[in-house]
């Protein structure tokens, strides 16, 4: 509600004014929080549209309201609309700098979208007022495991194991972490004790692949990449790395099947365009291999065999 600044020359009046203004704003909050648990039990019955509407209604009583755009925020990240998202968790902080669930919901914003800094600074903001969360050093992480620091990202992942050694998710991310350094037999005891830990757990069936196939065992490869798309069909990673297993068993099209796939729901995973150029390359088709492994270096210089298969097309490209 706007603030009252006309001037009154009868001075009656002003008590009744004061008294106005109180009642609207008493009135204004009530509505307020009306819209806030409306919006969250529309989010309970997934009816998001209705939801996001209840949401905008509060925020447009209350420009600075800070669990309405956190909410929000939440409803964009849903959907995928992640730029949407860090601008509504940005304006819960604006007006409350000290909220922990909008610091840390854009942190993982930032994890996502590879705004790695500044996902990092959120994170410890969030433990400077709350020191004992334990998504902290879980999102830190896999921070560090994302900008290729193995050695940070172990000793978070140590951390959580000191608080619960049965906690499988962290026996995952740590047999990805050791996968990522090349210490496959290592990475394959880690990750098999969280199978036994947790039988449905998607990823780390993912992560056994991947070292089956560094290994040569695309048969054991494929067995793994099957259980994971099981448990969570149409993941864009999983698609992409039964892509590549089938790649190197020769079986060009059914891989650019999920590759393409793969593409079409994460356009930002640069593994995928590597994987496309090296469908090309071994199409012969040199000139898009080229093409979509200089892509995928462009968007990530670290991904494994793109320099070397960007070589190999290049010298027969001539």
């Amino acid at each position: 509600m706007a603030a009252w600044n006309r001037y009154f020359s009868v001075f009656r009046y002003a008590l009744a004014i004061v008294w106005l203004t109180f009642a609207c704003q008493e009135s204004r909050e009530v509505r307020v929080q009306r819209f806030l648990m409306r919006g969250n039990e529309a989010v309970k019955r997934n009816s998001l549209e209705q939801a996001e509407r209840f949401f905008r209604e509060a925020i447009a009583l209350d420009s600075c309201f800070a669990d309405a755009w956190n909410n929000l925020g939440t409803l964009q990240f849903n959907r995928g609309s992640y730029a949407e998202a860090m601008e509504s968790y940005s304006h819960a902080l604006m007006c409350r700098p000290d909220f922990v669930d909008a610091l840390l919901n854009r942190a993982n914003v930032g994890y996502l979208v590879g705004e790695w800094s500044r996902a990092l600074s959120d994170l410890a903001k969030a433990q400077a007022i709350k020191p004992d969360t334990a998504v902290i050093p879980h999102l830190r992480g896999l921070i560090y495991t994302s900008t290729h620091e193995y050695a940070k990202a172990k000793r978070e992942f140590f951390s959580l194991l000191e608080r619960d050694d049965e906690d499988a998710e962290v026996w995952v991310n740590l047999g990805t972490v050791l996968y990522y350094e090349g210490k496959l037999d290592s990475a394959r005891l880690v990750t098999e004790s969280a199978t036994r830990m947790a039988p449905n757990e998607p990823n780390a069936y993912n992560t056994l692949a991947l070292i089956s196939t560094d290994e040569g065992q695309y048969d054991r490869a494929m067995d793994y990449i099957g259980k994971a798309l099981t448990l969570r069909p149409g993941d864009p990673y999983f698609l992409n790395n039964r892509g590549y297993i089938l790649l190197m068993m020769g079986q060009l099209p059914e891989a650019l099947v999920d590759i393409d796939k793969s593409i079409v729901s994460d356009p930002r995973n640069a593994w995928a365009y590597r994987n496309k150029g090296i469908y090309y390359y071994k199409s012969g088709d040199l000139a898009n291999a080229v093409r979509l492994l200089e892509r995928a270096i462009e968007m990530d210089s670290t991904v494994k065999e793109a320099r070397r298969y960007l070589e190999l097309a290049r010298e027969k490209k001539g």
